[in-house]
């Protein structure tokens, strides 16, 4: 008798899988990572997870002005409050959540 498929079992196309396996044997040869770059990823990555989240949620700021409003702490002229606030919190959300 067949088995049913497993359903909770994530798919993936073995072309892609290969060539995942080699872009991560790639990176694996940079390790470790230098302190500032991983920094600089980290920034990074806090900037692209605020803008989409919040442009999912109907936020208009741009991913140029989250980066500001972000890393400098600035309100953007033309937006409310409330964006501003979504991205600062989301921002520190982000970082809380790396040092729990």
């Amino acid at each position: 008798m067949a088995r049913p498929p497993d359903f909770n079992k994530p798919r993936i196309d073995p072309r892609l899988a290969r060539r995942l396996a080699r872009k991560k044997a790639e990176l694996d040869r940079y390790r470790p990572l230098p302190p500032d770059t991983v920094q600089r990823l980290n920034d990074d990555l806090r900037v692209f997870l605020t803008y989409h989240s919040n442009a999912i949620e109907g936020n208009t700021l741009s991913l140029r002005e989250t980066q500001v409003v972000i890393e400098n702490g600035m309100t953007i002229h033309g937006h409310s409050l409330r964006e501003y606030l979504e991205a600062t919190n989301h921002a520190t959300a982000y970082s809380y959540g790396l040092s729990v």
